[in-house]
């Protein structure tokens, strides 16, 4: 089965963003224009970030390493993007209103049934 590579170049001083494909079904270099970027922002602007969605990304993604079968606390707030366990167990526990040693004991359960 053939590869394909897919090179993406942007350029903000035109503000165009073009795309070139090697190794695609017609055995050619494909090369086309995605359309035009949003110009940059001026220096001083501040862009925002949801703190809050990147705490829900983080818990949700730990919920899926517990429905795997991961069953240590450090491990899955590690894998998740936690630098700290007791930190983890705290916003799980704020999110999920229980520790995560407890959601696990309960997926534990449900599995044994």
């Amino acid at each position: 089965m053939p590869k394909y590579y897919l090179s993406i170049s942007l350029a903000y001083s035109s503000y165009t963003a073009s795309f070139s494909a090697v190794g695609s079904p017609s055995g050619r270099e494909q090369e086309g224009s995605v359309g035009s970027l949003p110009p940059l922002p001026r220096k001083g602007v501040r862009l925002s970030f949801s703190y809050q969605y990147l705490r829900d990304i983080r818990i949700r993604r730990s919920i899926f390493l517990m429905e795997q079968g991961l069953v240590s606390v450090k491990n899955i707030a590690s894998l998740s993007g936690f630098s700290d366990a007791l930190y983890f167990s705290k916003v799980f526990a704020s999110v999920e209103g229980i520790p995560p040693s407890e959601y696990i004991a309960r997926l534990e359960g449900i599995k044994n049934q």
